[in-house]
């Protein structure tokens, strides 16, 4: 059977949402499709449900292997998937919207893209809406998440998440748009994006964020970026700094900081900044490097506040 899209879903503990997910992709509407179930250690009954779906379904698959984290997962799934197209959901996530993502596929294939991205909401556990995120019209000021896009199978070739990271597709995800010739965006929100307290990005203080400027550092200095054009480059320092002036609001509020993450932070600020000073970037740009660049020289401090008031204030503005 010819496969059209596989769904990647890592899942760990996740034994209470596998069907709700699982049923959200079967109401899409698609017919030669696969879900590639990649159990990473669970210590729940998150393999027993999946194999109850396998035994009436034979597009699911499961992969086991010991806890290893996200990015060993998507690795394994991408290394098992066979669609044309692929796919990332999250174990907890699920689709809010039936029938929508068939139809987008078809443009997709029939113009060609490489690479659709649609919207999402963020949504609580029991899956209330909590409120609706607009993405950009433009491909480089898209967000990292991985999950909600369509990616052409063939874009992905020879792409691996750095394994044990947090924050891992902020590299992924530059390197696959800068393969990317065309895109196609809508902003039909698709994906349940769901808020739990316990989540990786709300966990372990401010020790996580050293992976994100590391991250972010190695980005700034990889090969492949340094090797295209000052174009090209500049539209991608849009997404570089929007990363680094994120993370730099949310470090400078911690009351400790571990001084891995502040000599992380410290040296990427600095990096970008010279980065960007060879490039053509807008105004906007230039005024987040150098809140950045602040917020890092003075953390927690009466400006981090009012920066991080202003940041929420804006958010709530535009929430739709």
């Amino acid at each position: 059977m010819t496969v059209e899209v596989s769904f990647i879903v890592p899942v760990y503990n996740q034994a209470n949402n596998i069907d709700r997910l699982y049923e959200s992709i079967k109401m899409q509407g698609l017919r030669d499709y696969e879900v590639v179930f990649i159990d990473d250690g669970s210590t729940d009954l998150s393999s027993e449900v999946i194999r109850k779906i396998i035994t009436r379904d034979a597009s699911v698959k499961l992969i086991s292997q010991e806890n290893s984290g996200l990015s060993a997962a998507r690795n394994a799934g991408l290394a098992s998937a066979e669609g044309d197209y692929v796919i990332f959901l999250d174990g907890d996530d699920f689709y809010i919207t039936g029938n929508v993502l068939s139809g987008f596929l078809q443009k997709i294939k029939f113009n060609n893209y490489d690479l659709g991205i649609f919207g999402y909401s963020m949504v609580t556990p029991e899956g209330d809406l909590i409120r609706k995120k607009r993405v950009s019209g433009s491909i480089e000021k898209n967000f990292s998440g991985v999950w909600n896009k369509v990616y052409q199978r063939t874009i992905l070739n020879g792409v691996e998440f750095p394994k044990g990271a947090f924050f891992e597709d902020i590299e992924v995800s530059a390197r696959i748009r800068a393969r990317a010739k065309s895109v196609l965006i809508t902003q039909d929100s698709l994906y349940g994006y769901v808020q739990r307290e316990n989540s990786i990005v709300q966990r372990n203080g401010s020790k996580k964020h050293a992976d994100a400027f590391i991250l972010l550092n190695n980005l700034v200095n990889a090969q492949w970026l340094q090797k295209r054009n000052h174009k090209f480059q500049s539209a991608e320092a849009t997404y570089v700094v929007s990363h680094l002036f994120n993370h730099s609001i949310v470090v400078s509020q911690y009351d400790e900081i571990s001084e891995e993450t502040y000599n992380a932070w410290t040296t990427t600020v600095q990096n970008v900044e010279e980065w960007i000073s060879t490039l053509n970037v807008d105004a906007k740009t230039e005024m987040k490097i150098k809140v950045s660049k602040m917020l890092a020289r003075k953390p927690n401090s009466f400006f981090s506040h009012i920066v991080t008031f202003l940041g929420n204030k804006y958010r709530k503005k535009f929430r739709r």
